[in-house]
């Protein structure tokens, strides 16, 4: 089965333009002053790219805008910049966000802001593989998500719950990637690493998720 189409930024620009983000009325949970910060801090980023996707827009367009379109700007955007686009948007396109990836609002929130952490741990080159995670993510309910819960139970307390969910997502973003086979052949190549300490079940290759047999398309969270 097909896992269904993700949203895009592309479909923000259908509904409030392409520089629909320059409005802080479309971004409403940002007051004023941090609207005009996260535009800064996103004008800083597009200043310090190097993609030439940049330097055309300005240069056929740059007499008439001084920020990308958001397709674009999304992608010279940060992690942490993307994280403030994500929670000062309206509750509904959140919640249209999250449907997007078979989802709730709640549990989206809840992996971004995990990974947000992640990235930042191998940022400073601290310690992950068997670190108890700080920032946990929340595990779907049994009820609605099954999968996660049978016939391989998912932990929130360490990466192998991040990885799960990296998965997942790539589910949906890249189902083409080969990066499943390339954490499996890493874990092979260092076996003598105790996968207990990840938090890796001893069937974890089971899971519904990991699984390729097992995928499964949901079009309401």
């Amino acid at each position: 089965m097909e896992y269904a189409k993700p949203p895009r930024s592309y479909d923000h620009s259908l509904k409030y333009g392409p520089f629909g983000y320059l409005d802080a009325a479309n971004l409403p949970r940002l007051s004023s002053q941090r609207h005009q910060d996260f535009l800064r801090r996103v004008q800083e980023e597009t200043e310090r790219s190097r993609e030439d996707f940049v330097s055309h827009f300005f240069d056929k367009y740059g007499d008439r805008h001084t920020h990308l379109p958001i397709w674009m700007a999304v992608e010279v955007m940060s992690y942490g910049s993307i994280l403030t686009l994500f929670h000062c948007m309206a509750e509904k396109d959140l919640k249209m966000v999250a449907g997007g990836f078979g989802l709730n609002l709640p549990l989206l929130d809840s992996w971004i802001t995990t990974l947000n952490s992640i990235r930042n741990i191998c940022a400073h080159h601290g310690r992950l593989w068997n670190r108890e995670l700080g920032v946990k993510p929340k595990i779907p309910y049994v009820a609605r998500f099954p999968e996660w819960h049978s016939p391989v139970p998912t932990g929130a307390h360490r990466i192998f719950a991040v990885l799960t969910i990296i998965k997942y997502f790539l589910g949906y973003i890249a189902p083409q990637s080969n990066w499943p086979d390339r954490l499996k052949r890493l874990l092979e190549e260092y076996a003598e690493m105790p996968l207990i300490f990840m938090g890796f079940p001893v069937d974890w290759q089971d899971h519904a998720i990991w699984n390729q047999k097992s995928r499964h398309n949901r079009s309401k969270p």
